[in-house]
């Protein structure tokens, strides 16, 4: 397991929280497209990060790996969008399992976070730490 790596996506999350960028969160996308509006109809802006996984790819200073293009898309590599295989894209990166990248990435991940950025901050936070324990045990 990569522990830092999945703590940087816990710190992705913790340094927008206090951010308007915070307001976006939610489990349910990467990231929103140009023409997506907000609660007042106002378009949210191209490649708004949304969930984990996107707060993530648009931290280049953390990782070099994904990047949230401006339809909301993860790309794995510039210029190529990630199709279908995002579970094993994100497993090998984080050297988890597609069980434990689905437990902690998906729409229903980090406990079912929905749009609670604390809660999943806290469930990435933990899955590393006992992560980083059994492998020193």
């Amino acid at each position: 397991m990569h522990v830092e790596r999945l703590m940087n996506v816990a710190r992705a999350l913790r340094e927008a929280k206090n951010t308007p960028k915070a307001d976006n969160f939610t489990m349910t996308y990467f990231g929103f497209e140009s023409e997506d509006l907000d609660e007042e109809g106002i378009p949210h802006g191209c490649g708004t990060p949304c969930c984990a996984i996107g707060f993530y790819a648009v931290r280049e200073d953390l990782q070099d790996l994904l990047r949230l293009n401006a339809d909301g898309d993860l790309e794995y590599q510039p210029g190529h969008t990630i199709t279908g295989d995002l579970w094993e894209a994100l497993s090998e990166h984080f050297d988890i399992s597609d069980d434990d990248v689905e437990m902690l990435f998906d729409s229903d991940g980090c406990g079912m976070a929905g749009d609670n950025i604390d809660q999943a901050i806290a469930f990435i936070e933990n899955f590393a730490s006992k992560g980083q324990a059994n492998a020193q045990g």
